[in-house]
């Protein structure tokens, strides 16, 4: 009986201080918009098409495996390079995709190599090594260690396996991290939990602000030890999202990035000099997992701790794979200005 009570009682606290009004947001917007480093862009009307760019010459596509110690699992992972590497270190930027989406999603829905070889053609990028990972657990890894499934540990397999392979194999200087919805979120999350690694970090309406996304983070700063049953949820996600971050306010923050970039901002603000971050999303991209009002908190907190960044809001944008398409030249020319 206590636990039925205990879980109304949680459904109750979410339902009142997460449910924010348009207006409410509208607010938010406005203030955030005043900021010098944000953009309200317009609705993108084209983006590059599926071979409208001839591939150059001198690109390699591999695609590879590690049978991860970490994951438990046969990871898979692409690489697009140069094919001549010899004689000099190229920037390397990893993408990490969506929910249940899969690696080759990037080149076949966010038209990476397009991207790349267009503005690689008009001068505005440099060469890159870009590396695209399957996220593991059939797409649904989070890019995590696993609270309750100690034998998942997907952000050592990122950090332990994934990189050193790539840096053992090609002639890499600085680093670089993005990400889809699901992917933002690890894009950032790693990012910031191993920020001696990664310079820029980028995220495409992700998954930045997981108290927004599970409790709202009124609660979790006056009851970080809340626990959030699993049964109050009927979302097959949101249950997940709970055996993977855990059910208890205090493990949810640790994976958070909103989180994160205060406790860096307090405890090693060095450590975010010399970093940089982008982020976007679609000012329809609201309900159900709430981007937009992710992405204001975010916003917001590094503007607050003066954190070198760009923000882009677009009109009429939501969730899709067309949208990352169409600003992905934008990212990639952001990453190439701050990577050596």
């Amino acid at each position: 009986m206590m636990y039925i009570l205990a879980g109304v009682f949680a459904v109750l606290i979410f339902y009142i201080l997460t449910n924010t009004s348009d207006k409410k947001i509208n607010k938010k917007i406005k203030r955030i918009l005043s900021y010098q480093e944000v953009s309200y862009r317009e609705k993108l009307l084209k983006g590059v098409d599926e071979g409208s760019v001839p591939y150059s010459s001198d690109l390699n596509v591999r695609t590879c495996h590690i049978e991860s110690e970490y994951a438990h699992e046969r990871m898979r992972y692409i690489v697009i390079s140069p094919k001549k590497l010899e004689g000099k270190k190229y920037p390397c930027l990893f993408f990490l995709h969506g929910i249940r989406d899969v690696a080759d999603d990037w080149i076949s829905k966010g038209r990476i190599i397009e991207n790349y070889e267009m503005a690689l053609a008009k001068g505005k990028i440099k060469e890159m090594v870009m590396v695209i990972p399957d996220s593991g657990y059939d797409g649904e890894s989070w890019y995590a260690n696993f609270t309750k499934n100690k034998e998942r540990k997907y952000e050592s397999y990122f950090i332990k396996e994934l990189i050193p392979q790539i840096k053992s194999e090609y002639p890499i200087s600085e680093v670089g991290i993005a990400g889809f919805s699901m992917g933002g979120h690890g894009a950032f999350k790693l990012g910031l939990r191993n920020i001696e690694i990664f310079k820029v970090m980028g995220s495409f309406a992700g998954a930045i602000s997981l108290i927004r996304l599970s409790v709202n983070r009124r609660v979790m700063r006056i009851i970080k030890i809340l626990y959030v049953p699993p049964f109050v949820f009927g979302s097959k996600d949101k249950k997940h999202f709970l055996d993977v971050f855990g059910s208890f306010g205090h493990q949810i923050i640790k994976q958070d990035p909103y989180s994160l970039i205060k406790l860096l901002h307090y405890k090693s603000p060095e450590k975010l000099l010399d970093r940089h971050f982008y982020l976007s999303v679609g000012d329809e991209d609201r309900a159900p997992y709430l981007m937009l009002q992710q992405w204001i908190d975010v916003v917001g907190r590094l503007k607050k701790y003066r954190v070198s960044f760009s923000g882009s809001l677009y009109r009429g944008e939501a969730h899709t794979w067309e949208y990352v398409s169409k600003d992905l030249p934008n990212l990639l020319e952001y990453f190439s200005d701050r990577l050596d």
